[in-house]
């Protein structure tokens, strides 16, 4: 038999891709196997009364320990996983923002169930492909030969079996929703505290009252004792970089005069990775992308106490309401005195209320997207930037400005 498509999901849901097959082909026959490591289902029916019996397989692993994310390589299925972000991540692509998300929700992935073939059901595999595909919110690895390939080269397939990212970079969809499940959220949801039953409570009666629609399932954030929060200095490093990309992508001063005032003032190490990139090649569709992180400048400066209030969820920032004196940089000033005078930062349990409340936020903003619904009381753009944000600050899987996550 020949690889149809192997598809991947967050949840356990050997059961359940059995019910979809049930009902889907209500007269086949399927025979379960354990098999080391997983499960096979073998689903088979006949055609006509002197036909040869006709079949196709199922074969299911999950992981050892069901998680949200990948911390390190525990069993087959982790281990292949990990091969899969690498492959994704050296994939050449204009479409960065879905190369990410797809990195993300490989990530979330805790089952892979290949599918084998003949090739003479196809009709009904495909028919039991789209029904998981949809049910369990999987992504789909497919090679060009494939019927549901949409690529002339190995690629991926969102729920929809769309065309998710090849391996010449090629994507067809503008978003992709990353979603976990509470019950693989790290720490135990039974022993959390009232601090953090009360915070939650209050995200979702804010929420409630903008008439914006919350999720009872999502997990609590951990507590205020369970976080090493970034440093004063982190946090005003971080705005210096941040401001200077800024300035760019608001066309206020050349890359090339950016990343000259960044070592002019030795300050060229607070830029990550991904800004150097942007600065050295400030295209006018990475200028658009981030002219987005005002959101987040805004997020860290309220940290810093600097400005005293967020805001709307629906009105994107000014910049301009921050005095000149208080922000990092300018053409002559030296935005070290900015770093070296940001000592302390608000009340850690403030932070983590609004983190806790832009997590809520952000999953309800990617349900309406899935729903193609419109939030009035909230701008998505600004939800997911400020999300970013406070997930740095709180270090939410201890990750680097760059491979920040977003968990909904």
């Amino acid at each position: 038999m020949e690889n149809y498509c192997t598809l991947y999901a967050h949840k356990s849901c050997y059961e359940e891709i059995k019910e979809i097959v049930k009902q889907t082909l209500p007269k086949a026959r399927i025979t379960d196997t354990n098999t080391e490591g997983g499960k096979t289902m073998l689903v088979s029916r006949k055609k006509g009364i002197f036909g040869s019996r006709q079949f196709f397989q199922i074969s299911y692993r999950e992981r050892e320990k069901l998680s949200y994310t990948i911390d390190s390589v525990t069993d087959a299925l982790t281990r292949n996983l990990t091969g899969m972000i690498g492959y994704v991540d050296a994939i050449q692509t204009s479409n960065q923002e879905i190369q990410q998300l797809l990195i993300e929700k490989i990530r979330t992935i805790n089952a892979e169930f290949p599918i084998l073939h003949k090739g003479d059901m196809d009709d009904e595999i495909a028919l039991v492909t789209e029904k998981i595909s949809e049910a369990l919110d999987t992504i789909a690895f497919v090679s060009p030969e494939s019927p549901i390939g949409k690529s002339a080269s190995q690629h991926f397939l969102n729920n929809n079996l769309e065309l998710l990212l090849d391996a010449d970079g090629v994507s067809k969809v503008s978003s992709l929703s990353v979603e976990i499940d509470a019950a693989y959220f790290d720490g135990n949801q039974e022993d959390i505290t009232d601090e953090q039953k009360e915070r939650k409570q209050t995200s979702e009666k804010i929420l409630e009252r903008l008439e914006i629609k919350t999720n009872q399932h999502l997990p609590c954030l951990p507590s205020e004792k369970e976080i090493l929060f970034r440093t004063p200095k982190e946090i005003a490093e971080r705005v210096v970089g941040l401001a200077l990309t800024n300035i760019v992508a608001f066309n206020g001063i050349s890359g090339e005069q950016a990343i000259a005032y960044a070592k002019k003032h030795g300050v060229y190490y607070v830029l990550t990775p991904n800004e150097i990139d942007f600065l050295t090649n400030p295209t006018e569709e990475k200028k658009h992308r981030e002219s987005w992180k005002c959101e987040g400048i805004w997020v860290l400066m309220w940290a810093l106490n600097i400005i005293s209030d967020l805001g709307a969820m629906d009105q994107l920032v000014n910049l301009d309401e921050i005095s000149e004196e208080a922000y990092p940089i300018g053409a002559e000033k030296d935005p070290n005195i900015f770093i070296n005078r940001c000592l302390v930062f608000r009340d850690k349990n403030q932070i983590l209320d609004m983190a806790d409340l832009y997590y809520r936020a952000d999953w309800a903003c990617v349900d309406a997207r899935m729903g193609e619904n419109e939030i009035k009381s909230l701008n998505p753009g600004l939800v997911y930037e400020r999300h970013y944000a406070f997930n740095w600050l709180i270090r939410y899987r201890d990750q680097e400005w760059d491979d920040v996550s977003c968990d909904t």
